[in-house]
């Protein structure tokens, strides 16, 4: 499942249970699956980031009414380039799916799906986490790392996740 920490509060809010989590090795349980288009990730174009919040085994969608808020967000999103010069922190909201834009497709169900677009500056391996919290309990879901490239200042030093 996840390694679980506790939290102390840091005058700051009070904090409880963490659980850290890699998507690829969720089988069972609460799990955040990351989708990202269009690859290949380049720089200076827009990508969109799909967070698809689910129950394994199943992939049954949790609807964004079971999320509760953290800091007046229902997800966090950090990316950190492998030379850990280059960072983001941004808030995918609940997808909205309709007709327009599928092209004429039936309706898509957005359940469970954040989206967020985002455009990256610079070329260079990044590491993704998302963070969620359900039932007083914070989730961090540690994703594949994605390859960026196009123009840009690469990285500057080795540094490995």
């Amino acid at each position: 499942m996840g390694e679980e920490m506790m939290m102390e509060g840091d005058g700051h809010g009070e904090h409880g249970a963490l659980i850290t989590h890699e998507e690829g090795d969720i089988r069972e349980g609460l799990a955040v699956n990351l989708n990202i288009t269009p690859v290949p990730v380049e720089t200076g174009r827009e990508v969109r980031f799909d967070f698809f919040v689910n129950e394994k085994p199943g992939n049954a969608p949790v609807p964004a009414s079971a999320l509760e808020l953290e800091h007046t967000k229902l997800m966090h999103v950090i990316g950190v380039r492998e030379d850990l010069d280059e960072f983001f922190h941004i808030h995918p909201q609940p997808a909205q799916i309709s007709e327009g834009n599928l092209g004429g497709q039936a309706a898509a169900s957005s359940e469970g799906l954040l989206s967020v677009n985002y455009v990256f500056a610079n070329p260079g391996r990044y590491k993704i986490w998302s963070e969620i919290k359900t039932d007083g309990i914070n989730h961090v879901f540690g994703h594949p790392e994605i390859a960026v490239a196009g123009p840009g200042t690469g990285p500057q030093k080795d540094v490995y996740f």
